[in-house]
């Protein structure tokens, strides 16, 4: 009787303790809201960015965005916010449903997306952001690996992936 309520106490206490927080630090990198990034096709360039996961998708500032015809298939061109253009292959558009309720079309390529030293494939998608602060949005379908600190920014420290720029 007594070694039965003892096994119950363990049994119903198990619950309670905690999901293996070690684990948990060991597969993800903690970020700050704002980070210091790297991004292909850009990749010597830092940009800061916003991480936002109430926004599904990425983005990232560009300008004069145009697609072209290259090696039979379509490309996008674009500026950077410094200026730069680059060409990198178009994934697909996707329709984007803005605040206003309207939809824009967007361009979206495939990018790497350097955070410190980790470095991932996303999907990205080209606007024009100059009217935001950051020229850079990471929304949480490229957050995988990653837990947010809401309270502090540019805890990744200085992007380091060996990116380099593609143009």
């Amino acid at each position: 009787m007594r070694f039965s309520a003892l096994l119950l106490t363990l049994l119903l206490a198990l619950p309670l303790a905690p999901a293996s927080a070690s684990s948990t630090e060991q597969h993800h990198t903690v970020i700050g809201w704002i980070e210091a990034i790297k991004i292909s096709p850009t990749g010597e360039q830092v940009v800061q960015a916003k991480i936002d996961s109430g926004a599904d998708n990425s983005s990232l500032h560009a300008t004069e965005i145009e697609y072209i015809e290259k090696d039979q298939q379509t490309w996008v061109r674009f500026k950077t916010i410094q200026g730069i253009s680059y060409e990198t292959p178009l994934l697909k558009k996707t329709s984007i449903k803005m605040k206003d309720g309207n939809r824009q079309q967007r361009p979206v390529i495939v990018a790497n997306l350097c955070i410190g030293n980790r470095l991932n494939e996303i999907r990205l998608n080209l606007v024009d952001r100059g009217h935001f602060k950051y020229p850079a949005l990471i929304g949480r379908s490229a957050m995988s690996g990653y837990l947010i600190d809401p309270k502090n920014k540019h805890l990744a420290g200085h992007p380091d992936c060996g990116l380099t720029d593609n143009r």
